[in-house]
């Protein structure tokens, strides 16, 4: 079972190598969708370690508190996340029965989730790329796996991710590539040469200590060195190990103690251990400066350490004898043993509402059946949708439309119905549409770009834009006068009568939006509005809005816009920038609801999300005399949704 440890650590250069050369572009914009969230990050055994080190950086980066779970940690949880939390899912190879029931479990949770893989054809990137739950992430390694322990996977993993929060940090590419075969030798024959690590014997534990820098390569050199069973061990920072831990120095078995170290922890590590008993064994192992390399450097120690180690001890690692007990531990489906939470009966509800007292459950079915009986009666002349999150995956917005979606887009066009895009985005929807979308169908669907300043058919050329309104300007020099300008991720854009604003910190997202807020009510601009999806914030003048889209359509098409326009979306709550197009008439959201009763229901199976949700209400459309009705089996299962007796996947 599986390879030589000794050479999978030699070709740990050129997987690094390999780290450096991938486009990481759909990766940076996964975890910039993220930058405003808490991130919750799935991972288990050598993918914990990478587990752990996304967390840690996003938390650094952002300013959100981040956490690595396992996935049992993940499926145990009572409660589901709320909204303003993202998931990661890490798993080199995206097969293993835990990530793949972790996945399973957070089918109910509306996130910009996403999923890190380094095979492109796994179950975990099916099922995301099927239900819409995660960005699927997925690369191929050259070394198509690695041994027992995680090693060349665990790394490139690791580069990755400190590649995308820190872009083209060239100086971090100069600092990394410094691991090679040279420098893993010279640096295996220091840690030897200290000879500290032979003086662990079978009955002696191991302490592993690190500061503020050290943590991922404690948590790895633990995971390595009780699944290759050289050692027991246990890891705590340098206080936590103060309050208690240090009577074990004076036990008649004393642990060996490997602490980590570095510039900004020097002197608090070096007065520890100066009071250890003198006869305590401690290697201490000296990281470089800078958090993010420092961990990886930490992450080739603990292969080394393990390496060393198991030398010693005259066993492979990378090739334990792996007894059949175990192997059928390890092939145990936690799916099929631990108890699934109860289902909810009124999912729909619950989803808009929250958790209600059993006594309002009649009054809140009411308000359900009476949009479900709506939605039944409806004839839809036009449609009216967002775009990136409601239509394509946001992070792969650059893709266009998810081309699981144009079959049925097309057979509404090519049945009559007319569908327009009430969108942030400006001439790049123009050209992504006109590259997808056959041309004698381009006449059916109509433009609302930069919210609703632009208003236009696909076969018509790109638009002539408005000017950009100058007092969107002077809201600009504001937030600089103020400080706020420069705590943001980017520059905005002002376009037209919309100004964008990315958000990387969910502190400044706060604190922006309510200066904006102010700003807007001080100065009296009345009928001005802002709202925020997730990573940012949308200001919109009185002149425009994604309601005017609909506004529009209604015109076109002569119908009435509360009952012969159906609406899409994926941000419906308050603050969402789907928000006015979804607050009235029949709006159906693939992601996030409002609790008004009449309108922005989310009435989708717990299996789809996002452009997934989005073919799942496209599909349920059949045309009666040119208009676009709900079929009486989509109405049934949302009926069952109200219930009481929900059917499976709706």
């Amino acid at each position: 079972m599986g390879k030589p440890f000794n050479e999978e650590i030699k070709y740990l250069p050129q997987s690094i190598s390999w780290s450096f050369d991938q486009d990481i572009k759909l990766l940076q914009r996964a975890i910039q969708g993220s930058s405003a969230r808490q991130l919750t990050v799935i991972g288990s055994g050598g993918s914990y370690t990478a587990a752990a080190f996304l967390a840690q950086l996003h938390e650094s980066c952002y300013g959100n508190i981040s956490r690595a779970i396992t996935p049992l940690e993940y499926i145990s949880l009572q409660v589901r996340l709320h909204s303003n939390k993202s998931i990661a899912f890490i798993s080199a190879e995206g097969k293993n029965k835990d990530i793949l029931a972790a996945a399973d479990a957070a089918l109910s949770s509306v996130s910009p989730n996403f999923a890190l893989t380094l095979t492109s054809c796994n179950p975990l990137s099916k099922i995301c790329d099927a239900t819409g739950l995660a960005t699927a992430i997925t690369y191929d390694m050259p070394w198509v796996k690695d041994g027992y322990l995680a090693t060349n996977s665990l790394i490139a993993v690791m580069i990755l991710i400190a590649r995308a929060y820190y872009k083209d940090d060239a100086d971090f590419n100069a600092r990394v590539s410094i691991i090679d075969e040279q420098w893993i030798h010279n640096r295996s024959e220091q840690l030897r040469d200290k000879n500290i690590l032979q003086k662990l014997h079978p009955s002696r534990p191991i302490i592993i200590l690190y500061g503020s820098i050290g943590r991922i390569a404690a948590i790895d050199l633990e995971s390595k060195l009780a699944e290759a069973s050289i050692a027991v061990c246990q890891i705590c920072d340098y206080r936590q190990f103060a309050h208690g831990r240090h009577l074990q120095l004076a036990s008649t078995d004393t642990p060996l103690v490997i602490a980590f170290t570095s510039t900004q922890d020097k002197l608090l590590s070096k007065k520890t251990i100066k009071l250890f008993p003198s006869h305590v064994p401690v290697l201490e192992v000296e990281l470089p400066k800078g958090n993010d390399l420092a961990e990886i450097i930490g992450t080739v120690d603990a292969m080394l350490i393990t390496e060393i180690l198991a030398d010693f001890r005259g066993v492979d690692p990378g090739q334990p004898d792996v007894a059949e007990f175990g192997s059928e531990i390890y092939s145990l489906d936690v799916n099929e043993l631990i108890p699934k939470k109860p289902t909810s009966k009124f999912p729909a509800i619950e989803f808009k509402f929250g958790n209600i007292k059993p006594s309002a459950i009649a009054e809140y079915t009411k308000y359900g059946l009476e949009f479900c009986e709506r939605l039944e009666a409806a004839r839809f002349k036009s449609i009216v949708c967002d775009f990136d999150g409601t239509f394509c995956d946001t992070a792969r917005r650059y893709d266009g439309m998810d081309n699981k979606l144009i079959p049925e887009f097309e057979h509404l066009l090519s049945s009559g119905i007319i569908v327009g895009f009430a969108t942030g985005r400006g001439d790049s929807l123009h050209k992504d549409l006109r590259r997808q979308i056959d041309a004698s169908l381009w006449h059916n669907i109509v433009l609302g770009l930069y919210s609703g300043s632009s208003i236009s058919s696909l076969d018509l050329p790109v638009p002539l834009f408005p000017s950009p309104d100058v007092r969107l300007q002077e809201l600009l020099d504001w937030l600089e006068s103020i400080g706020l300008l420069q705590q943001l991720a980017s520059k905005p854009k002002i376009n037209c009568a919309q100004m964008s604003i990315r958000i990387a910190n969910h502190l400044v997202c706060i604190r922006t939006l309510a200066a904006i807020r102010y700003w807007i009510k001080h100065t009296k601009k009345t009928g001005w509005r802002v709202f925020c999806s997730g990573h940012s914030i949308d200001v919109i003048t009185e002149n425009v809005g994604k309601a005017s889209v609909v506004n529009a359509l209604a015109t076109l098409t002569d119908s009435n816009p509360l009952s012969e326009i159906l609406r899409i979306g994926d941000s419906g709550d308050f603050d969402g920038n789907d928000f006015e197009l979804l607050n009235a008439g029949l709006s159906l959201s693939v992601g996030s609801v409002s609790p008004l009763p009449s309108s922005c229901w989310n009435l989708l199976p717990k299996e789809c999300h996002g452009q997934i949700g989005t073919l799942y209400y496209l599909s349920s459309l059949e045309i009666v005399s040119g208009r676009a009705v709900f079929t009486k089996r989509f109405i049934e299962q949302v009926k069952n949704l109200f219930s009481g007796n929900c059917l499976k996947g709706l």
